[in-house]
C-alpha cells in the first residue's frame, strides 16, 4: 500500500512514512515543499485530511481548512445546557483564543449533541481536540465543553445541503 501526499486537486506530491506523523492544520515538517507552477496566491501547504485507510494525507492552502461549524460529543454542562442560539465563546485550540460562536443542543440518537456554528471561519480545528464553552456575555465563566467528533470543512458543508 502506498503512503503518498495528494494535493486537494488529485495531483501526488510525494511519500512519507506513515500517517500518525501528520496532523489537520499542519504545516510544518511536511518535506514536500510546493508545487512546481502552483499559484503563489495559494501559500503554503497545510494538511486538510488524513485518510489512514488509505495511507493518504491530503494537502493544500489554508483556505481549504475553513470550519464554521464543529459538533462536540461527550459534553459536560456545568450548569445544564444553555439554550439553543445562545451567544458563546468556543475555544477549539488550545493556543488560540476562544471566538464567538452559537450553541446548539439537540438529542442524537438518545446522546446529547452540540454544535457550535461559528461567527468566523477557524482553520485546522480536528476531531479528537478537547473544546471549552465559555459564556458569550462574560468571557470568564466557563459553561461546560466536550470532545469534537467533527469538523466539517466549509467545501464539505457546502456539498452536505
Amino acid at each position: 500500500m502506498q503512503v503518498i501526499f495528494v494535493h486537494i486537486d488529485g495531483t501526488v506530491l510525494g511519500h512519507h512514512n506513515g500517517v500518525i506523523d501528520y496532523t489537520i492544520g499542519q504545516r510544518r515538517g511536511l518535506g514536500i515543499g510546493g508545487r512546481a507552477g502552483a499559484d503563489e496566491a495559494d501559500g503554503p501547504l497545510y494538511v486538510v485530511a488524513i485518510d489512514a485507510a488509505s495511507n493518504q494525507v491530503v494537502v493544500g492552502p489554508q483556505k481549504a481548512l475553513a470550519c464554521v461549524e464543529v459538533h462536540l460529543g461527550d459534553v459536560n454542562w456545568i450548569n445544564g445546557a444553555p439554550r439553543d442560539n445562545t451567544l458563546i465563546l468556543a475555544r477549539l485550540r488550545n493556543t488560540a483564543p476562544a471566538m464567538p460562536a452559537r450553541v446548539i443542543c439537540h438529542e442524537d440518537g438518545g446522546a446529547a449533541a452540540v454544535v457550535v456554528r461559528l461567527d468566523e471561519a477557524q482553520y485546522g480545528i480536528a476531531a479528537g481536540q478537547a473544546a471549552a464553552i465559555y459564556d458569550g456575555a462574560n468571557p470568564d465563566q466557563l459553561l461546560g465543553g466536550g470532545w469534537i467528533v467533527r469538523a466539517p470543512l466549509v467545501a464539505n458543508i457546502d456539498q452536505d445541503q
